[in-house]
């Protein structure tokens, strides 16, 4: 009886020892796997997004050159010859503007999203200041 105890132990203890070997092999080669398989995932989705972020900053930047005041009185022409009426229009410009590229701000980073929300009150804050209102 300890003849077959023994016998049955020397064969158990191998296929058991290859077990919980090939279980751990293999569990680390499916952790690689889903590794990997995250990275290219990841690389993926930034290759897709990055197409979209540079629109936008290319949208944000054409929205800080339209803002220009310069650039502004060249292409508004006032409707009457009140200058409050036409410093209106210029803000109310700037604020359909802004309001149109306000989207754009889901595919900046925060610091360039600030600059540009400061940039376009830099921008009103200076044409009342110059208008002396």
């Amino acid at each position: 009886m300890e003849d077959k105890l023994l016998e049955s132990i020397a064969y158990i203890l191998p296929a058991a020892v290859t077990g919980f070997v090939a279980y751990y092999m293999f569990n680390g080669f499916i952790k690689n796997k889903n590794s990997e398989k995250k990275l290219e995932l990841f690389a993926a989705k930034r290759k897709d997004s990055l197409p979209i972020k540079l629109q936008a900053y290319e949208r944000l930047l054409l929205f800080c050159e339209r803002i220009n005041p310069v650039k502004m009185l060249v292409r508004i022409q006032p409707l009457s010859t009140d200058t409050n009426a036409y410093l209106q229009l210029l803000i109310g410009n700037i604020e359909q503007e802004f309001e149109h590229n306000l989207v754009q701000q889901i595919y900046i980073s925060n610091d360039t999203w600030t600059a540009i929300y400061a940039s376009k009150s830099a921008v009103i804050l200076n044409t009342f200041r110059f208008s002396g209102t």
